[in-house]
């Protein structure tokens, strides 16, 4: 069982939606985002490979579940592929225009704070729930007729396999694939860690950004919250200098 902690933080990962300027398809839709709070300031990540920002028609982002409003853009951060190959620099920051916020729908939106949520979990991976979250491609779709998206979210539950091969990457295994054909769409959905302490006390922990996975392998690949803290920290830098 998902634990309650862990589903009320769910909506703060949404689907990532592309408008694509065709007439008679005007959205599409593939891949995982999800909503953060840092140094006050609101972020989308994703990752680099599922939304290439480089050469990339707009994305919609949702506040919530429900909501067909969508949130205000500005300022994209990333590295591009040609500098810095896949893995290492896979993710995507965009920050949220607070400032263009005035409906309250689209303030509803809620935030994973990464200055609470950054606990030490690689030390308790062993005893650790782990939970991957996203939107498989199998359960997502456009209805052109309805008007309408069709976006279902997946939690999967599993353990802490170890470190990947390729550096800053770790490996986590779930328990049951859902009996899903392939994990596309779950890349740029974040990784939490659920550690019950002394007292039956339990903690949620942001691990990282998942990059891919298999259901053979019954494994996700998953990019360590270290590299999206380090990105995040130079955006901000940037982006308070250009205030100054």
């Amino acid at each position: 069982m998902i634990p309650e902690a862990i589903l009320r933080i769910l909506p703060s990962v949404q689907p990532l939606v592309f408008e694509t300027d065709i007439t008679d398809c005007p959205y599409s839709t593939g891949g995982s985002l999800f909503l953060v709070g840092y140094k006050g300031r609101a972020f989308v990540l994703t990752a680099r490979h599922a939304h290439s920002p480089e050469n990339c028609s707009p994305i919609c982002v949702f506040p919530t579940d429900t909501s067909q409003r969508v949130l205000p853009l500005k300022n994209y951060f990333f590295v591009s592929s040609s500098d810095v190959p896949d893995d290492f620099a896979d993710f995507v920051a965009i920050e949220i225009d607070m400032a263009k916020i005035n409906d309250t729908e689209v303030g509803e939106a809620q935030l994973i704070n990464l200055d609470l949520a950054l606990g030490d979990w690689l030390s308790k991976a062993d005893i650790a729930e782990m939970y991957v979250v996203g939107y498989p491609n199998e359960y997502s779709c456009v209805d052109y007729q309805q008007e309408a998206l069709a976006n279902h979210r997946l939690t999967l539950c599993g353990r802490y396999v170890g470190a990947s091969e390729s550096d800053h990457l770790h490996v986590l295994e779930v328990f049951d694939t859902n009996n899903l054909e392939t994990f596309s769409g779950f890349s740029g959905g974040p990784v939490f860690a659920w550690i019950v302490h002394p007292g039956n006390r339990g903690e949620i922990v942001f691990c990282g950004m998942t990059l891919r996975g298999t259901p053979a392998s019954r494994r996700f690949h998953f990019l360590d919250r270290s590299l999206l803290l380090h990105g995040m920290e130079i955006f901000s830098n940037k982006l308070s200098r250009k205030i100054l």
